[in-house]
């Protein structure tokens, strides 16, 4: 029988118990989706659960080789090991008599390249989006120090969403120590980076640089840019670095610089992925929507829709990047309305020359683009003598997760604000406002880490996932739902909890030997709070922490703190010497306390400009939203 022609055929899990016992789960095996080396991918559906998965399968009559085996091996090791939003998710593994199955996330819009067989070739628009999310992916590899080495468009599906999933780490390789060079020649043909097929100079994460080089020129143009019918010939090309935009190709001459500096022989002179993200093609100035539609499976995405997201556009959803859980900066809207009653002047003017609306803290208004963001380095909003930044190229690392036990200080960014907790003077000053008193920015490998002044411990990780441990004995590990982008918080106790989260809470128990020094003095409360930062951004002077409790916080580089309760209309000042001043919001804007009212007009401009962003790029006194 033809393998394209669907044939449904039981497949039977044993699973032995403990004590000897064992228990059949059934898996129909249905639709054959491709192959590729020895295995061959099915869809496959549990007949506990229904829930559908891809299913690899590889007969062990292929496996007799010890290198065959310690392939597999590496590749279920490595894939099971790593999370991200934008990697195919390893279910589980398993095997029968004769075949080793591998299930993983069920993609259902296939491929990249059936996408491109289909579409001939992409529209740039189409192309940004795809391709920030394919850096994200490969930061989050490259932080843990995996290589992927078959990066192609065979190996990138799309979900239900379009959400680009990578996945096939048959051939990804992990790095024992920085700086270490690998020299297996492997990969396919088109995508295959110079130094690969030099075997004897070694090779590195910058591999993978080139294949995303190759992609996005085989998008944009509709083939690869080294083919030939000639495998040699196309290696010749790859090594010389011998490739051309053809005449009449609709490409843009931000494309073929970006491309142009990506395929180049020395991988020490490529873009960096942090660079490909703050290169001209991907950061000009207009928003990026997160997915494509699904209409864009069949044909491109229409003139109305790209408007949209037009750089000049003012009342359209400003997405500044890509956030993993779809949430968009809350700080700046109420679907209930104004949360603050006064309002703030700034003496800013809109484009038009005309005052700057007022603005609200806690409200946007029914034309106020929303931000969405995620802790990562491409959000840079020039203005406030500074830019707003999260991360930098530079920011030092620590050891990768699956080293968690074994973690390092080094000399990543920490901030600890300067007060001491139990001093009555403060106790009997400061309304019962938690706050965050220590942090830790370790985004280039992890997240951020966090001490609260009730002692609690948190981290928002870069998959946009959350955990919150209060002194005790539980934690909460906090998810976004994607159906209504909603906070899910479960609660779990340190001695028993889901193995799926093990590697967090390792990194948990090293944040919280960091703050032990900040938090062992402490008063317990007794009541658990699961107050955790909700949303976080870092500017030039200050890093404002938006927490779940509708508080928001701003911690100044000078020591001092702004506390903004919504709920309760109140702005607490503390300045670098612990002193507090705590007062309505209408007391507060009018305050002859000119240090509090500076820093809460910076903070009213931070927001601001944010809310302002796009509207003119070349007004000098409107701040560009750069992705």
């Amino acid at each position: 029988m033809d393998a394209s022609v669907s044939e449904t055929v039981i497949i039977e899990e044993r699973i032995t118990k403990v004590n000897g016992d064992f228990h059949i789960k059934r898996h129909a095996r249905g639709k054959f989706l491709g192959k590729g080396g020895f295995a061959k991918v099915y869809i496959f559906t549990n007949l506990e659960t229904n829930k559908g998965m891809a299913g690899k399968v590889m007969p062990k009559a292929n496996l007799n080789r010890s290198r065959s085996r310690q392939k597999l091996m590496t590749e279920i090791r490595l894939h099971k090991s790593i999370h991200h939003q934008n990697i195919v998710k390893f279910e589980h593994v398993f095997e029968d008599a004769d075949n080793v199955y591998i299930m993983l996330e069920f993609c259902q819009n296939q491929s990249m390249n059936e996408l491109l067989k289909r579409r001939k070739n992409l529209t740039e628009f189409e192309v940004q989006c795809y391709v920030i999310q394919i850096v994200e992916a490969l930061k989050y590899l490259h932080s843990n120090r995996i290589i992927h080495r078959d990066l192609k468009l065979g190996n990138m599906f799309l979900n239900d969403k379009m959400q680009i999933k990578l996945g096939d780490f048959g051939l990804a390789t992990k790095l024992e120590f920085d700086g270490e060079k690998k020299r297996t020649v492997c990969g396919t043909p088109n995508y295959i980076a110079p130094e690969i097929l030099d075997g004897n100079v070694g090779h590195s994460y910058q591999v993978d640089v080139w294949a995303l080089g190759v992609i996005i020129y085989t998008l944009i143009i509709g083939k690869p840019p080294f083919e030939t019918t000639d495998i040699k010939l196309t290696y010749k090309k790859i090594k010389e670095c011998d490739f051309s935009f053809p005449d009449g190709a609709v490409i843009s001459e931000s494309a073929k610089d970006m491309i142009s500096k990506i395929l180049v022989f020395q991988p020490e002179k490529r873009l960096t992925l942090d660079e490909i993200l703050v290169h001209p093609f991907i950061n000009h100035g207009g928003p990026i929507p997160q997915f494509m539609p699904v209409s864009t499976m069949a044909c491109p995405p229409t003139s109305n829709y790209m408007k949209q997201f037009a750089a000049n556009s003012t009342s359209q959803r400003m997405k500044i990047a890509t956030d993993s859980d779809g949430d968009t900066f809350d700080i700046l809207k109420s679907p209930k309305g104004p949360l603050i009653s006064a309002r703030f002047t700034s003496g800013l003017k809109s484009p038009t020359g005309s005052d700057a609306p007022t603005f609200d803290f806690f409200r946007m208004t029914p034309k106020t683009p929303k931000l969405d963001f995620l802790g990562t380095d491409r959000f840079n909003l020039q203005g406030l003598n500074g830019s707003l930044v999260l991360l930098s190229p530079k920011t030092p690392k620590i050891k990768t997760l699956s080293n968690a036990d074994n973690i390092q200080e080094v000399e990543a960014e920490h901030v600890e604000i300067k007060e001491n907790i139990n001093t009555k003077k403060k106790t009997s000053q400061i309304p019962s406002e938690l706050r965050v008193i220590k942090w830790y920015d370790y985004t280039s490998k992890y997240g951020l880490g966090y001490a609260l002044s009730n002692g609690a411990v948190g981290i928002f990780f870069n998959d946009g996932t959350k955990l919150i441990a209060p002194p005790g004995e539980n934690f909460q590990y906090i998810v976004r739902r994607s159906s209504d982008k909603q906070d899910v918080a479960e609660t779990f106790a340190f001695k028993d909890y889901p193995q799926e989260v093990h590697k967090k809470v390792l990194v948990h128990n090293r944040f919280k030997e960091h703050f032990e020094s900040v938090i062992k003095n402490i008063n317990k409360v007794e009541e658990e709070s699961y107050v955790y930062i909700k949303k976080w951004i870092k500017t030039k002077h200050a890093v404002f922490f938006r927490l779940n409790n509708r508080v928001l916080q701003v911690a100044f580089n000078d020591q001092t703190i702004l506390m903004i309760n919504s709920d309760l209309k109140r702005i607490t000042y503390i300045d670098s010497k612990g002193n507090t001043t705590a007062s309505s919001v209408e007391k507060a804007a009018s305050s002859e306390n000119k240090d509090l009212t500076k820093r809460l007009k910076y903070a009213e401009e931070v927001l601001k400009q944010i809310w302002n962003a796009q509207t003119d790029a070349k007004n000098p006194e409107t701040p560009v939203a750069k992705e």
